[in-house]
């Protein structure tokens, strides 16, 4: 359970509106192993191709290349734009990108306007996937992210949204949580320095938060919700981004666990 912003991976690049000038389709591949299924993509992009089609964005991660220097970004970029061109896609006039889909396009662009990103990252024993809830006026672009830099699009409407958020964050053979809160401290859950820990083998680890594209100073520190959802009993925490004081778990029931985290995106 992170004590931090959830989305603090995510890289600090300033977003741009996308346009026709770059990236690529590619194509789909089977859902990874269950704990951590990503969804069936509509299209899928890697960091490199979203920086060569203007699509950083300032609340998702680009794992790969955040783990390189600036060099090595650079050259990776080129390999990918080189690499697109040898699959048949076509420069821009000027030469300096590539033509993309009008689908891609318009699917960049919601995401790119979104008024609100819902972060939902899951840990299980299989590995960790982050996903990305763009929440567009008519259309909620689902972005999952893993660490190998890859990054999943897919398309849910508005009453569809709960369905896919249940679907995520299901954790199978996850108990109900009972009895008083648990008071530790960061340091302690983050180096697993927990005797008995009420929640005992670990189904599904959940961070959440929601990062909104225009605030101020009165809207506070972001929110952050933390879930254990556990073979002997599940528990949920509550703080804001920043606080250093311990953590207080209160016991949950797995079936609430959606809509807490639907609760926060609507607060």
């Amino acid at each position: 359970m992170s004590t931090a912003n959830p989305a603090s991976p995510a890289s600090p690049a300033s977003s741009t509106s996308p346009t026709s000038s770059a990236s690529s389709s590619s194509p789909a591949r089977p859902a990874s192993p269950a704990g951590t299924d990503r969804v069936l993509p509509l299209v899928r992009l890697t960091d490199e191709e979203l920086v060569l089609m203007g699509a950083s964005h300032p609340a998702v991660a680009a794992p790969f290349l955040d783990g390189l220097d600036p060099a090595g970004r650079q050259v990776a970029t080129q390999v990918a734009y080189r690499s697109l061109c040898a699959h048949g896609l076509e420069p821009t006039a000027d030469g300096t990108a590539l033509v993309v889909p009008e689908g891609v396009v318009s699917m960049m662009q919601v995401r790119a306007a979104a008024r609100a990103v819902l972060f939902v990252s899951r840990t299980t024993p299989d590995g960790q996937l982050v996903r990305y809830h763009h929440v567009g006026d008519q259309i909620v672009v689902l972005e999952d992210v893993a660490g190998d830099g890859v990054h999943d699009f897919a398309l849910v409407d508005h009453d569809g949204l709960s369905a896919a958020l249940r679907e995520f964050v299901a954790a199978d053979g996850a108990a109900d949580g009972a009895g008083p809160p648990v008071v530790i401290t960061a340091d302690a859950l983050a180096a697993g320095e927990i005797d008995e820990a009420p929640w005992g083998e670990v189904v599904a680890q959940l961070d959440v938060t929601v990062w909104r594209p225009h605030t101020c100073d009165d809207d506070g520190p972001p929110v952050l919700l933390g879930f254990l959802l556990g073979r002997r009993g599940s528990w949920c925490s509550r703080n804001v981004a920043g606080d250093k004081a311990p953590i207080e778990l209160h016991p949950v029931r797995p079936a609430e666990v959606a809509g807490a985290i639907e609760a926060l995106m609507r607060a």
